[in-house]
């Protein structure tokens, strides 16, 4: 705007100083700046009814509907619906028996960390984990994975998956557990399971670290299936694992030692 009136009075005062030696040129300079002055009290006209001016209006690119065209927005992120819990899941040492024990000088204690989604009508109480057992036989001995939890229902379930995910101490991801109960459970009432998988390296024993556990779905007594969002399981895995990516999150059977019988959950 103020560009435009220094145009106007610029041009009124050249045709006064040319008014007396040239008429011809000062009534052209005269006849400029009514029509500069116009066009200024127009466009103050358009601001004040549009809050736009005339070079807004005239540059804009309308819409079909005559609206100006916005920047699109990118894609909207799937909503952040579960809620994370942490507890200490005890020694990182295993204990063998008779004095022996596995990782028996560290004094790391072990990370337990659960993600409970209200989306899922079947949640973890308080914050489970997943821990190592050494399980003596008469005709052998082998280690486990085991978790202990307790599982509340909020609808009628006819069979529910609860997963963990393994990191060991350098934060790298192992395996992912999966457990499932396929029974009726009622609604509204809490169940205490117990889970294990089978182990076959003593090194993945000493450097188990951390676990992280949720409901990955259940099955309705209406016949639906209903499954968690991953977004903030991914996200808490991540700060285990950078690269950790949403198909880590499937179990896949563990890989035994050569001479070794494969057995036990993935």
């Amino acid at each position: 705007m103020i560009p435009e009136i220094g145009v106007v009075v610029g041009l009124y005062v050249l045709a006064r100083l040319t008014s007396t030696a040239r008429p011809s040129i000062a009534r052209t300079f005269t006849v400029l700046a009514i029509v500069v002055t116009a066009l200024v009290t127009t466009d103050l006209v358009v601001r004040g009814l549009t809050s736009n001016g005339l070079i807004m209006m005239f540059s804009s690119k309308p819409t079909s509907s005559g609206a100006a065209v916005a920047p699109s927005a990118g894609p909207a992120e799937a909503p952040h619906t579960g809620t994370v819990t942490r507890a200490d899941g005890g020694s990182i040492t295993t204990v063998l028996g008779y004095g022996f024990a596995v990782a028996k000088d560290s004094s790391l204690k072990r990370e337990w960390i659960a993600v409970h989604d209200p989306t899922v009508p079947a949640d973890l109480d308080a914050t489970p984990g997943v821990t190592t057992v050494y399980i003596s036989k008469q005709y052998g001995s082998e280690y486990r994975y085991r978790a202990k939890f307790r599982l509340t229902t909020r609808k009628a379930l006819r069979a529910v998956e609860v997963r963990f995910l393994i990191f060991d101490v350098w934060g790298q991801h192992v395996r992912t557990l999966s457990f499932e109960e396929v029974s009726d459970i009622p609604s509204g009432v809490t169940k205490d399971l117990t889970a294990e998988w089978q182990l076959y390296s003593e090194n993945e024993v000493e450097k188990h670290y951390a676990s992280i556990g949720y409901v990955a779905r259940v099955r309705l007594a209406d016949g639906r299936v209903v499954e968690a969002p991953t977004n903030t399981v991914v996200e808490e895995a991540r700060k285990f694992s950078a690269k950790f990516s949403a198909e880590q999150l499937e179990p896949k059977p563990p890989t035994a030692p050569p001479g070794s019988r494969a057995g036990g959950g993935a």
